[in-house]
């Protein structure tokens, strides 16, 4: 299994063990394939920015391909054998190929909440720490972003500050709160 055991869903009040086994859920490689599926998920262009901002609406298939081409660690979060309910990367850092980044983590809006953000981020979490042998984890969150800010606290990241971005054709400037993982936290 590649969701770690043991660990608790505080809002729920489940293991991540029990949601597992509840939904069978698997990290697994992403296929081109699933890229419409992925891009049905977006219901607007606010929810696509918070998203992927560097990514111009409207989102098709090609634009989540794209996601996948420079890194090519993107995951579906499935029912083996079955569409997926959720899309991750992990991505290395420029500066240490060892420290890696999470991102353009989304769920079926059909699936959203019933705890499976919270169990695909500790997929990528064990992932990244016990499969690709990451030193840390790094995430940016747009603060208004509240849902994915108490998902990725709840899974045991830490605000380690603000991060300024300029995005979009008029080049606006934004904050975003900057999560950190280690293997010690």
């Amino acid at each position: 299994m590649l969701i770690p055991e043991g660990e608790r869903i505080p809002r729920e009040g489940k293991t991540v063990a029990d949601t597992a086994q509840q939904t069978r859920l698997r990290l697994v490689r992403f296929e081109p394939a699933q890229a419409p599926r992925v891009a049905s998920w977006v219901r607007s262009d606010d929810e696509l920015f918070w998203l992927a901002p560097g990514t111009q609406p409207p989102i098709t298939a090609e634009k989540v391909l794209n996601w996948t081409r420079r890194s090519g660690n993107a995951y579906a979060f499935t029912h083996r054998g079955s569409a997926p309910v959720g899309y991750g990367e992990l991505n290395p850092l420029r500066r240490d190929p060892r420290d890696l980044w999470i991102g353009h983590v989304i769920i079926d809006p059909a699936r959203r909440g019933q705890g499976l953000g919270r169990a695909l981020t500790d997929a990528l979490i064990h992932r990244a720490f016990k499969i690709e042998g990451a030193h840390r984890l790094t995430l940016v969150v747009f603060p208004e972003n509240a849902a994915a800010v108490q998902c990725y606290r709840s899974a045991g990241f830490r605000l380690r500050g603000t991060e300024h971005q300029v995005f979009g054709p008029r080049r606006l400037r934004y904050s975003l709160l900057r999560f950190e993982l280690t293997p010690e936290d």
